[in-house]
């Protein structure tokens, strides 16, 4: 992992709450942490507002675009109110996490996920998927 990305993934695990988890590959059970977090009526407001802003954004810069912006310009107007809607909707989320790897041992960077469980994510060392489920759910 670099420097950055290192620095990223500290930064995201002092934010929102801790939530323990079991990572599972085949037959074999680890233990980690995911950080978890809800956002008030406002904060889903300013980030639904923020994703609906990019993809207009994107759109108008889309105009300059020959040929392409046919598609472009109609696809990010479009993309834009369906995005916002669901970021509104979103009132949780999983910020990312980390754990040991069940199948090789490696420490294990979780991203991001909709709070939704268990989610499946692949350890990047040894590219085996593995099942994430909060504690206590087996």
């Amino acid at each position: 992992m670099s420097k950055r990305t290192e620095r990223r993934h500290a930064a995201m695990m002092s934010r929102g709450s801790g939530r323990p988890i079991v990572l599972i590959a085949d037959a074999k059970r680890t233990a980690g942490q995911v950080r978890f977090q809800h956002w008030a009526r406002s904060a889903r407001l300013g980030r639904a507002t923020k994703v609906l802003a990019a993809l207009w954004g994107l759109a108008v810069l889309s105009v300059a675009i020959p040929v392409a912006h046919f598609l472009l310009v109609p696809a990010f107007l479009i993309a834009g109110p369906i995005a916002a809607f669901r970021r509104l909707r979103q009132e949780s989320g999983i910020l990312g996490g980390e754990g040991v790897c069940p199948a090789c041992g490696v420490q294990m960077v979780i991203e991001a996920h909709a709070d939704e469980w268990p989610f499946f994510d692949v350890c990047q060392a040894c590219s085996t998927p593995v099942r994430i489920e909060a504690a206590g759910d087996q």
